[in-house]
């Protein structure tokens, strides 16, 4: 209250009274949460956390009322990241995808912990294995035993083959039987994924020998010994350890002599056959 005496019209002195009332501007926070987005009083619609965002309107008394938001926007948004090896990948939306997509979405109604809806964003990768290269047919001979399945020659190394006459990679001609067999090869490819192709193996028929043997007689270097060849594949190659390379050969002495067949698979034989001394003719 402020009192001041001035002098008036007529020369009489006038009292004037003020009654004064300053009426602040009012500072107010407005504290508001929402799923996703918010709009406000300043027809901005915000995404993010806001603390900073201002509105400037006027209070009961007249004055400039000044209003600072703090928002918290609960997100929802989530990305199911998945990475399959194969043609198709049926995702939570019952859908089949057969291509990598990044772009599908799913909204599960109040799925959020903050009751929020939950907006789920596919991003998927589909990777499809790849091919392996295997030669169509591989030819063995029925005594190559073990046969290493790892010198054939393969698009993706470090891999295994799959049959019942493969173990440790090792074909066994012990168990198989000569003709055509399937086998299978798995490997892991450079997406970790499971690869596989199928080829056969052929296992091939061998020459069969059979000796017939006459020692020496009398002491001299007069045995023989006659080869029988049947089986395998002609026409067959014969090498005998002296030099001889007829299925007959004379004039030997007690000695142990070599029989080689390769017949026209290269399906190689040996056979020795040893003469002894006989009768010395006392």
């Amino acid at each position: 209250v402020y009192t001041d005496v001035l002098t008036g019209m007529n020369g009489c002195d006038s009292t004037i009274t003020t009654d004064l009332t300053i009426n602040q501007l009012s500072n107010t926070t407005d504290v508001q949460s929402a799923c996703a987005s918010y709009t406000w009083v300043d027809g901005n619609t915000y995404t993010a956390n806001n603390n900073t965002a201002t509105w400037t309107g006027t209070n009961i008394n007249g004055c400039d009322s000044i209003v600072t938001l703090d928002l918290t926007i609960n997100q929802s948004n989530v990305q199911d990241n998945q990475t399959i090896c194969g043609s198709s990948y049926t995702w939570i939306d019952g859908n089949d995808y057969t291509a990598s997509n990044n772009a599908a979405t799913h909204i599960i109604p109040n799925g959020a912990v903050n009751g929020c809806d939950s907006v789920i964003t596919l991003n998927l990768t589909i990777h499809t294995p790849e091919t392996i290269t295997l030669p169509t047919l591989t030819q063995i001979c029925l005594n190559e035993y073990p046969f290493d399945m790892n010198s054939i020659s393969v698009s993706i190394p470090e891999g295994n083959f799959l049959s019942p006459f493969i173990s440790s990679n090792n074909f066994n001609t012990n168990t198989a039987t000569t003709g055509v067999h399937n086998y299978t090869y798995e490997a892991i490819d450079v997406n970790g994924c499971l690869a596989s192709a199928t080829a056969a193996i052929e296992v091939l028929p061998i020459p069969s020998i059979d000796l017939t043997i006459t020692n020496t007689a009398c002491g001299q270097a007069n045995g023989s010994v006659e080869a029988n060849v049947s089986g395998g594949t002609a026409p067959y190659t014969r090498y005998w350890s002296n030099g001889g390379n007829t299925d007959i050969i004379t004039d030997l002495a007690a000695n142990n002599y070599y029989y080689n067949i390769t017949d026209g698979n290269s399906c190689h034989v040996m056979k020795v056959a040893t003469i002894s001394v006989g009768d010395i003719g006392l």
